[in-house]
């Protein structure tokens, strides 16, 4: 029996606090703690959660998973890439359903996304229901 894949390691935590220590955004984009993740940072409001998983989450994930990554095996590089792909489909898919205005082309590629993420569910994460 195979050890599951942890994701939230202190790796990936401290990517994402590089990121959004690190990144520029626009002066309209609500800001997020520095310190995501420690309990001295509370709890997100929202709005915050939306630029988490729409700015800071893709460029942090991408960043440790994505091409030109380096892990201790292929296999777990691969499940990775999984991992962070099933992720972009419900980021995309989140975008898409945030957006002010909706469109039958945006309905269909939100469709699309968030079918394809609740189709991967069971295979990413085995012990959810």
């Amino acid at each position: 029996m195979s050890v599951p894949l942890k994701f939230g390691t202190p790796q990936v935590m401290a990517q994402i606090r590089e990121v959004i220590r690190d990144t520029d955004t626009p002066s309209w984009l609500p800001s997020v703690p520095y310190n995501f993740g420690d309990a001295s940072a509370g709890n997100l409001k929202a709005d915050e959660w939306r630029t988490m998983s729409t700015v800071y989450l893709p460029i942090s994930l991408v960043s440790v998973w994505g091409e030109g990554t380096t892990h201790r095996s292929p296999s777990i590089a691969s499940s990775l890439r999984r991992v962070l792909d099933h992720t972009m489909a419900l980021v995309s898919a989140v975008s898409l359903a945030c957006g002010r205005t909706m469109t039958d082309a945006r309905m269909l590629a939100y469709r699309n996304y968030i079918t394809q993420w609740v189709g991967q569910l069971p295979a990413i994460h085995p012990n959810s229901k």
